[in-house]
C-alpha cells in the first residue's frame, strides 16, 4: 500500500459515522423534561441540546447529510485500498463485504445501541458540534426540508395529533418515575386532562343539598340563613326550589340590610345562569368567567332543578378540595382499619374506588355519588345497619338521613389491596 493515510481516513470516517448515528438516536430518544431539569441546574450543554431537539427536522437533515457523506467516503476509500491489496478482480467485491460489515457494526449498530442506553449523556456531549454543523449546512438543510414538505404534502391528507391523550398520560407517568415531576404535580396534570370529559352533572351540588331562600322571606330570616350556613351566596326561588329566579350575595345583602332592615330581596337579586346537565365543565367555566358569575343552576329537560354548580366546584375538579377558613374540614373518606374504610354518601364513587380499590371497575353511565351508586345497584332505599356485597366490596350502611345514605363502611378484599400495592 503506497499511501498509509488511506486506512487512517477510513477510521476517521467510521468514527464520524458513529458520531452521526449515535447523535441521531440520542436526540430522538432523550427526555426533554430531563434536559430542562439539567438546564435549570446551570448546565449550558442542556440548553444547547434543547435548542437542537426543538429543531429536530433540521438536526436530522444535518445528521443524515453528514452520515451519508462519511459513509460514501469510507466506501470509496475502502475500494481503493482493497483494489491495491486484492487486485482489480477481487478488490470491488472485497471492499463491498468488508466496508458493509465495518459500517454496520461500528457506524450503525454499536453507536445506536449505546446511544439508546445513554441518550442523555450523548445528547449533552454531541449537540454542541451538531449545532455548529447545522449552521454550516443551513442552505442544504433548508433545501431538503422544503423537498420533504412537498413530498409529504402530496400524501398527507388529514392532520393527526402529534401526541394522543393516552401517550401524554404515559409521558406524565414516565416523568414522575424519572423524578422530574412530583406526584402532586402529576395529579394536577391528570385532572386537567380529565377536565374536558367532565360535565356539570358530575360535579353539581344535588337539589336536596341546595340551600336556598324564598323570595318572600323576610330579611331577618335570610340573615339567619346566612349566619347559620356560612355561605357567601344563596339561590333565591319563588315558591319552589324548581323555580330559581336569582341569587343574592352576603355582601349585597348586609349592605342593604344595614340601610333598611325591611328591604325587598328583589332589589339586590342578581340574574342566575341555567345550564343542561351535559354541559362540559370547561365550557361552563368560560361562561361563568364571561358573565362574571359564581353559580350556575343545572336543570333537567323539564326545567326542574337538578342542582347547582359553583366556580369553586369547578376549581376543585382541578386542584382538589378547597376549604374556606371557617369551613369545617371533614374527610369524605377515612381509613379505619386494615382494608376498612368509612366514606360519606356524597363522595364521588370513581374517586373513592381509585383510592381504595383501583382494580374495581364500574359500568358506564353509573351515578356519580357513592349513595346514588349503592341505591342504583340494589334497586331500593337501604336501611341503616344493612350490609351487602357489591362488585366484590363488602358495604355496610352506617347512617341514613331519611331516604339518603349519609355514611357507609367499605371492606376491601385483601386481593384488591395487594394489587394496589
Amino acid at each position: 500500500m503506497d499511501n498509509p493515510l488511506l486506512p487512517i481516513s477510513i477510521i476517521i470516517c467510521l468514527a464520524l459515522s458513529a458520531y452521526f448515528s449515535a447523535t441521531e438516536t440520542a436526540i430522538s430518544s432523550v427526555s426533554r423534561p430531563r434536559l430542562k431539569a439539567i438546564e435549570e441546574s446551570g448546565d449550558a450543554r442542556a440548553k444547547t441540546a434543547l435548542r437542537v431537539t426543538e429543531r429536530y427536522d433540521d438536526a436530522l437533515s444535518a445528521l443524515l447529510i453528514g452520515n451519508n457523506i462519511v459513509n460514501i467516503a469510507a466506501s470509496s476509500i475502502g475500494t481503493i485500498v482493497c483494489i491495491d491489496i486484492f487486485g482489480e478482480s477481487l478488490g470491488a467485491l472485497a471492499s463491498t463485504i468488508i466496508m458493509t460489515l465495518l459500517v454496520l457494526t461500528f457506524g450503525e449498530i454499536l453507536p445506536k445501541s449505546m446511544a439508546k442506553e445513554n441518550s442523555e449523556t450523548i445528547a449533552l456531549l454531541a449537540c454542541g458540534p451538531l449545532s455548529v454543523l447545522m449552521k454550516v449546512l443551513k442552505p442544504l438543510i433548508w433545501l431538503f426540508v422544503q423537498v420533504k414538505k412537498l413530498v409529504i404534502g402530496r400524501f398527507h391528507k388529514q392532520d393527526t395529533p402529534t401526541v394522543t391523550e393516552e401517550e401524554l398520560r404515559y409521558i406524565i407517568e414516565e416523568t414522575v418515575d424519572e423524578g422530574v415531576l412530583e406526584e402532586h404535580e402529576s395529579e394536577l396534570i391528570q385532572s386537567a386532562l380529565e377536565f374536558n370529559d367532565t360535565t356539570a352533572s358530575e360535579i353539581l351540588t344535588p337539589r336536596v343539598d341546595v340551600v336556598g331562600i324564598d323570595v318572600e322571606s323576610t330579611p331577618q330570616e335570610v340573615a339567619g340563613v346566612f349566619l347559620s350556613e356560612r355561605y357567601s351566596r344563596l339561590v333565591v326561588y319563588e315558591k319552589s326550589i324548581d323555580s330559581i329566579i336569582g341569587i343574592i350575595t352576603l355582601k349585597d345583602f348586609f349592605s342593604a340590610y344595614l340601610q333598611d332592615p325591611n328591604f325587598d330581596l328583589r332589589t339586590i337579586m342578581q340574574e342566575v345562569m341555567f345550564v343542561p346537565p351535559g354541559k362540559p365543565v370547561y365550557g361552563l367555566l368560560k361562561e361563568l368567567q364571561k358573565q362574571k358569575a359564581q353559580i350556575a343552576v343545572v336543570v333537567d329537560q323539564y326545567g326542574g332543578t337538578l342542582g347547582v354548580v359553583s366556580l369553586e366546584d369547578i376549581l376543585e375538579e382541578l386542584v382538589g378540595e378547597i376549604w374556606d377558613e371557617d369551613e369545617e374540614n371533614v374527610s369524605l373518606c377515612t381509613a379505619v382499619g386494615d382494608g376498612v374504610w368509612q366514606a360519606a354518601g356524597e363522595t364521588h364513587v370513581d374517586d373513592l374506588l381509585e383510592q381504595i380499590a383501583p382494580d374495581v371497575t364500574l359500568e358506564e353511565d353509573h351515578p356519580t355519588t357513592l349513595s346514588g351508586w349503592i341505591v342504583d345497584q340494589i334497586e331500593r332505599i337501604p336501611e341503616a345497619g344493612e350490609s351487602f356485597e357489591l362488585n366484590g366490596l363488602s358495604i355496610k350502611v352506617l347512617a341514613m338521613d331519611e331516604h339518603v345514605i349519609k355514611r357507609v363502611e367499605i371492606r376491601v378484599p385483601q386481593k384488591a389491596e395487594s394489587k394496589e400495592e
